[in-house]
């Protein structure tokens, strides 16, 4: 993510790519701050949180996304549709 991104960016990559997330209507994306600018997924379950790191590995080249369990403080929700 790059830091020069406006404080409402709404990260439209990620969105793109997460739009076509089978159970998109089950997660969500949030910025946050926590040692600097962050931005995650929530998710229900370990499981699911693995598919959506598969799913954003095979459709974002460039990313490393990790599976942590951790509920931020005071994050920004970023609104996602369902894609094609």
């Amino acid at each position: 993510m790059a830091l020069q991104n406006d404080a409402k960016f709404t990260f439209p990559t990620t969105r793109k790519a997460l739009s076509t997330f089978p159970a998109v209507a089950e997660i969500g994306l949030v910025e946050y701050y926590e040692g600097g600018r962050r931005i995650g997924v929530t998710v229900k379950s370990k499981e699911q949180g693995e598919a959506v790191i598969a799913h954003v590995k095979a459709n974002m080249k460039d990313e490393h996304p990790e599976l942590i369990c951790y509920a931020p403080k005071n994050p920004r929700g970023i609104e996602m549709k369902a894609g094609k």
